[in-house]
């Protein structure tokens, strides 16, 4: 039997939320616009981790939108969809139709849209870790990057995002 290797994963805050994902998915879309035009205007320092991963949800629900017709938002319903869509992208990868690169980049969109969706539904907000970002509530972490590369790898029977969301969401509320 192979042993399991401890990881050592450090945590780094961003500071406190400027965000409020408690608010609708078109809400947020509109403060991503606005803030996007005041970083095309000069103000760098709101190219937070936060943005990128509010930029990268946007993406992939307009990817989602443009290649399944679905309308994906971030209530807890949308978690059948969304692993529905996870499942066809495993199965591409599963027949090699998807290069390393936009694995890669549908990474991100998939994760970006995962942890809004947590962050939406019970609070938190996005810290940088040793392995990428999570979505932290409390002591608790989300590791949503991590959830979806298992879930791509080897499919629902190791880990769906319904799965995972149901179990942090009880452990979060103990």
């Amino acid at each position: 039997m192979e042993e399991k290797k401890e990881i050592k994963i450090t945590i780094q805050r961003q500071g406190k939320s400027e965000l409020d994902y408690s608010r609708s998915l078109e809400e947020l879309k509109e403060i991503h616009k606005e803030r996007m035009e005041r970083i095309k205007a000069g103000e760098k320092q709101l190219a937070t981790l936060e943005f990128a991963m509010l930029a990268y949800a946007i993406d992939c629900v307009n990817w989602v939108k443009k290649s399944f017709s679905i309308d994906l938002d971030l209530e807890e319903g949308s978690l059948l969809q969304f692993q529905n869509v996870l499942e066809n992208a495993q199965a591409a990868i599963k027949k090699g139709a998807l290069p390393k690169e936009r694995i890669d980049s549908f990474l991100k969109l998939f994760g970006g849209y995962y942890g809004a969706l947590i962050l939406h539904n019970l609070g938190g907000e996005w810290v940088q870790s040793s392995i990428g970002p999570a979505v932290e509530i409390g002591t608790r972490h989300a590791f949503v990057m991590t959830c979806i590369v298992k879930f791509l790898n080897s499919g629902a029977e190791d880990e769906s995002c319904i799965g995972f969301y149901g179990r942090f969401k009880d452990a979060c509320s103990k």
